[in-house]
């Protein structure tokens, strides 16, 4: 998702992304307004989904904005995961990609590929069977 900004609306409230595939992995550069400038503090974003989390600090982008590219992969797929702010700050995200999972055969799928590959084998030699007898 790139040219869309997604936020925050209070800054109490978390922003919570889901998909309709499982996805392992997903990247996206984000800003967080902090109070204080020209001497804010660092702030810190919060990912949180089903198979794990990752906190990251914010470096300054511009003016009283901080932030950062984030970057969470993980083994396990997932289909949502939630961000939130340190200390009630407003965040936006920009520029969201994400890794689609790849997709594992289901054991029945194999089980008739591996069914209908031994019934050709043993087709093939049943016919060379055949032909040494003639």
């Amino acid at each position: 998702m790139s040219g869309q900004m997604l936020y925050a609306p209070s800054t109490s409230d978390s922003l919570t992304i889901s998909f309709n595939m499982p996805v392992d992995r997903v990247q996206f550069n984000w800003a967080i307004n902090i109070p204080g400038f020209p001497t804010p503090q660092p702030g810190l974003l919060i990912l949180t989904s089903p198979v794990g989390s990752l906190t990251q600090s914010s470096a300054v982008v511009g003016g009283s904005f901080q932030g950062g590219t984030f970057i969470f992969s993980s083994t396990i797929p997932f289909t949502t995961f939630r961000l939130s702010a340190n200390n009630n700050n407003l965040f936006a995200i920009d520029n969201l990609t994400m890794n689609t999972a790849a997709a594992i055969p289901e054991p029945t799928t194999m089980m008739l590929l591996g069914s209908g590959l031994a019934g050709i084998a043993a087709k093939v030699r049943k016919r060379r069977k055949a032909d040494r007898e003639e």
